[in-house]
């Protein structure tokens, strides 16, 4: 929770958070599917319950740095958010390496039991996935994740039938006429991860929609330095 609360410390226009599935249904925001990297725990978050999940430290990585922390459901951040005017949240859902049956339905209504559906987008590298929630979720805001370099990425999102895509930065910065063809068929791009100071002012400078950045005060000064 703590780099949540960072992020609207920070002034961040909104975040994005990935979202998993423990054995026994409840929603988690983690980055790994597995434990043995991140945390004080082994095994694969899909074979533990959640009981398992919240005793276990989630800032092994940074000692001395970030105090022991658990992992949030994400009920939890949503009510951190709902409660901010105009923050817009981004669920990445990883099904990619784990396929977890049925989460777009439960993330789906969690988001709106919190009543955030307006504000909140789903991304997911597995595009399947992104599909089914579509179909549950007609209204649904999806933006597919890609790191490939897509040669008319907007024919693709257009296939998918979204005006929304998140494309690896470099797909914008070193692609030719990438970011002039997506402007061209109304698609907005959503960059990550975009933290090196010089490529968040080409960001900026060349109007693309939003980035995802690990730095958002840093992008935000960036940004009122060139308004």
């Amino acid at each position: 929770m703590e780099a949540f609360r960072l992020a609207i410390a920070e002034g961040a226009d909104g975040t994005e958070l990935d979202v998993q599935m423990t054995g026994d249904g409840q929603l988690v925001c983690i980055h790994d599917a597995q434990l043995d990297a991140m945390t004080d725990g082994h095994g694969f978050l899909i074979d533990k319950t959640y009981d398992y999940i919240s005793h276990l430290n989630f800032s092994i990585q940074k000692p001395g740095y970030i105090k022991p922390t658990r992992v949030p459901l994400l009920s939890e951040v949503l009510e951190l958010f709902r409660s901010q005017p105009g923050f817009v949240v981004n669920i990445e859902i990883k099904s990619a390496e784990v396929i977890y049956p049925g989460i777009e339905r439960k993330i789906v209504d969690l988001v709106r039991e919190y009543d955030m559906a307006d504000r909140v987008w789903y991304s997911n590298f597995n595009h399947f996935s992104l599909l089914a929630l579509r179909e549950y979720d007609p209204d649904a805001v999806i933006a597919p994740l890609y790191n490939e370099g897509l040669i008319e990425p907007w024919k693709y999102a257009e296939t998918m039938h979204t005006d929304v895509i998140h494309p690896f930065y470099r797909n914008l910065t070193e692609g030719p006429g990438i970011l002039e063809g997506l402007r061209d068929h109304s698609i907005k791009p959503v960059a990550w991860t975009v933290d090196n100071e010089d490529d968040i002012r080409w960001m900026i400078e060349h109007d693309v929609p939003a980035i995802i950045t690990d730095r958002p005060a840093v992008a935000r000064s960036i940004r009122d330095e060139s308004r």
